[in-house]
């Protein structure tokens, strides 16, 4: 498989026949969190940091994520977000399975982006990006990439 193309797949460590069917990112909204962001930069310097996304999203090398390593950092990620949250009875569960490798997987890709932006000296804060992937949540309640 090259650089770029997508749907990705591969098989995940529970035997799922996994895919990533696309990667897109647009302008962000306005919200809360991104306001200042946008508030610092122009329609073209927003204009400019979409396209760099967009052309880095297009030669993204899926082949190189190692899967390992992706799902060890998104765990860390995991825990530190889900420490913050004062009532342990409202904590969201950790993934497991499949759900984790996905989340693993675009978690990288998306830090790899926001990385990449930033090296280049634009805001990654002014665009979303959205990785999508194939799979459904069977009736034991587990998500499975193939059903």
């Amino acid at each position: 498989m090259a650089s770029g193309l997508l749907p990705f797949h591969w098989t995940s460590k529970q035997g799922g026949r996994c895919q990533i069917t696309s990667a897109t990112v647009e302008i962000a909204g306005i919200a809360n969190e991104n306001r200042a962001a946008f508030a610092a930069t122009t329609g073209k310097q927003r204009q400019d940091t979409l396209q760099e996304a967009r052309l880095y999203l297009a030669g993204y090398d899926y082949m190189a994520i190692n899967v390992d390593a992706a799902i060890a950092t998104w765990q860390r990620a995991e825990a530190a977000a889900i420490a913050t949250q004062p009532d342990p009875s409202e904590r969201q569960p950790r993934l497991e399975g499949d759900a984790l490798e996905n989340q693993a997987l675009i978690y990288r890709v998306v830090s790899d982006l926001n990385a990449h932006l930033k090296e280049l000296g634009l805001r990654p804060e002014v665009v979303s990006p959205s990785v999508e992937y194939t799979g459904q949540v069977g009736t034991d309640g587990v998500f499975r990439c193939d059903g």
